[in-house]
């Protein structure tokens, strides 16, 4: 999607294709109970990008994600609820427990539901990036609006401070390196 190219209902369903599902799915996370609003909120995330659609970038998916965050929290103002805690959410449970280094232990997950529930909600938003969106360092960074090493240390200091909480070395260094270096 280069900047020159021309930005017509034909680059709008190109975006809707490549990136739906997994704004979808960026959405659906978070709103776990509310299957009827998650179409809405996707809906209106791409309704975005069209009336906005000379500014979005290059790589659009952190535009996208951002955007889709702003939905979000307009969302929960609107229904007049309170925001969930990330902290104690079994979607990021499951995507760490992919992670970790002996998946599939009860305990590990009784652990790591401790630990999660002594993180501020940015820093359990940082892991949902990471681990349940899987979006690159980089991407991470972006939509933070932070340089890409900043980004790295922020994560670097989240997963420290779980295997503080844990005692254990629980996850993972190399997450999103692979990801990293092929963008």
């Amino acid at each position: 999607m280069a900047e020159n190219s021309v930005r017509d209902a034909t680059w709008h369903d190109a975006l809707l294709d490549k990136f739906e599902v997994q704004i979808t799915a960026v959405v659906s996370a978070r709103l776990q109970g509310e299957p009827e609003a998650v179409g809405d909120l996707v809906q209106k995330t791409f309704d975005t990008a069209w009336a906005k659609r000379y500014k979005v970038p290059d790589d659009p998916l952190p535009w996208l994600y951002k955007t889709a965050k702003y939905h979000l929290n307009n969302y929960y103002r609107w229904s007049c609820r309170r925001r969930p805690e990330l902290s104690g959410h079994e979607v990021l449970e499951a995507a760490i427990m992919r992670h970790l280094s002996n998946s599939g232990s009860v305990e590990h997950g009784i652990d790591l539901r401790r630990a999660l529930a002594k993180l501020t909600p940015a820093q359990c938003e940082l892991l949902m990036m990471a681990y349940v969106d899987e979006l690159s360092r980089a991407q991470i960074a972006e939509i933070l609006g932070i340089s890409s090493a900043a980004g790295r240390q922020r994560l670097q200091n989240v997963r420290l401070k779980i295997r503080q909480i844990l005692g254990n070395d629980y996850l993972k260094q190399d997450h999103g390196d692979e990801r990293e270096r092929g963008r």
